[in-house]
């Protein structure tokens, strides 16, 4: 586990002070990279190991189809044909479900779906 960037003794032995841009740069580089595909450098505006993606891309945006069942609905998430750089990995779901018996509407949001279980019920 990385905990962050140690520090070191300035000219004088007087202070500790920051690693160098460079120097933090290259002890992101030996971490575990950020990204599976893209090697890391340290952002110096964050100050966190990020991996380095020169030709960052959106994704397309996913499509749906929603089939009603027996029991409820099926959600069927298509993923775009373009998945972008970084590659688009994961979906997030919001959705909306009306109480019939108050009237009232209330929100409810998934986090991530990633390789759903895909059922056939």
């Amino acid at each position: 586990i990385f905990d962050g960037f140690y520090m070191v003794l300035n000219s004088n032995a007087s202070q500790c002070i920051s690693l160098s841009n460079s120097v933090k740069s290259e002890i992101c580089t030996q971490l575990t990279n950020v990204h599976p595909n893209y090697d890391n450098y340290y952002n110096p505006n964050t100050e966190k190991c990020e991996a380095f993606v020169s030709d960052m891309t959106d994704p397309g945006a996913p499509s749906m189809t929603v089939d009603i069942i027996s029991n409820g609905l099926r959600i069927n998430f298509i993923e775009p044909t373009e998945k972008g750089t970084p590659e688009f990995t994961h979906y997030s779901l919001s959705y909306e479900k009306r109480l019939y018996n108050s009237g009232s509407e209330t929100w409810t949001t998934i986090a991530e779906i990633d390789n759903p279980i895909i059922s056939e019920d």
